[in-house]
């Protein structure tokens, strides 16, 4: 529908480490406070499935300029290995 509108330069974000989120541990971390694994794990595959969604709209439509950016990757290092940032 952007294409259609005339867009041809696109950025999208990918989803965070979800299972990361306070809320999420709170709600699914059954008294732990690490991060819930299947909640990261979901969130790992939309973010393939959004970057196999990227490279078909480059491939179809020339004149596009799709960009992800990943936020999952710094977001889970600065939760997981806060003292090394």
């Amino acid at each position: 529908e952007l294409y259609g509108l005339g867009a041809r330069r696109i950025g999208v974000t990918s989803l965070p480490p979800l299972g990361c989120l306070p809320a999420s541990i709170t709600l699914f971390g059954l008294g732990s406070n690490d991060c819930v694994e299947r909640l990261n794990t979901d969130a790992l595959s939309f973010n393939r499935k959004l970057h196999a969604a990227a490279r078909a709209l480059r491939n179809g439509l020339p004149e596009l300029k799709i960009v992800v950016f990943d936020i999952y990757a710094p977001l889970y290092d600065l939760v997981t290995n806060p003292l090394k940032q």
